[in-house]
């Protein structure tokens, strides 16, 4: 699920520069205690004028693929980090962000991860035995920083001032995993050269 919040922060905070056509974003976890947690984080950075909301979202409600209930909404984007850990739980993430994906030419579902995680390359596996979507992959280089707490007036380590310092940094390698649905009306005419990303 969301966890802290993290994936959400950087989408408020970045909405009014590359994410301006954003209308609302929905952050969704099992447990209502993180979700509580995640608002609380949001809540501490300055209001972007974006429609925030906070959803009780568990991924075996999806495990039929295509069984939600009605009222479900479905999304433009489907943004994943670092979720996919357990591999019990794969066919129920990959169940629930297909069915949470509007079948548009536009919507997409996005995945983050470390590289090196076989659960990771599973779910990839478990997007592309559906023949209706479109899987690609990409790996993204990233600078990881481990940063260091200042201590606070009583000599403890904290973060709360807002003040720390790096105490390392490395480079890692991520997956950029992008899923979307086949244009099936081009399929259907035999057009498969024509894909969605060059109707984009």
């Amino acid at each position: 699920g969301s966890g802290v919040g993290l994936a959400g922060l950087l989408c408020q905070t970045e909405y009014s520069a590359a994410l301006s056509n954003m209308l609302s974003l929905t952050l969704t976890d099992a447990s209502d205690e993180v979700l509580e947690q995640c608002r609380q984080n949001l809540n501490q950075v300055e209001s972007s004028g974006l429609t925030t909301q906070f959803k009780n979202l568990n991924w075996y409600d999806f495990i039929d693929n295509n069984t939600m209930a009605g009222s479900e909404e479905r999304y433009d984007t489907v943004l994943a980090s670092d979720c996919a850990y357990r591999y019990s739980d794969l066919v129920a993430l990959a169940s629930t962000m297909t069915a949470l994906l509007q079948k548009k030419r536009t919507s997409r579902i996005h995945i983050f991860g470390p590289y090196n995680r076989g659960a990771l390359q599973e779910l990839v596996e478990h997007f592309k035995d559906d023949s209706m979507l479109n899987v690609e992959v990409e790996w993204i280089q990233m600078d990881r920083f481990r940063l260091k707490p200042s201590k606070d007036d009583n000599g403890f380590h904290s973060f709360h001032n807002g003040e720390c310092s790096v105490a390392s940094r490395n480079t890692a390698k991520f997956l950029h995993i992008t899923v979307r649905f086949e244009d099936t009306v081009s399929r259907e005419n035999g057009r498969s050269n024509e894909s969605l990303a060059d109707i984009d």
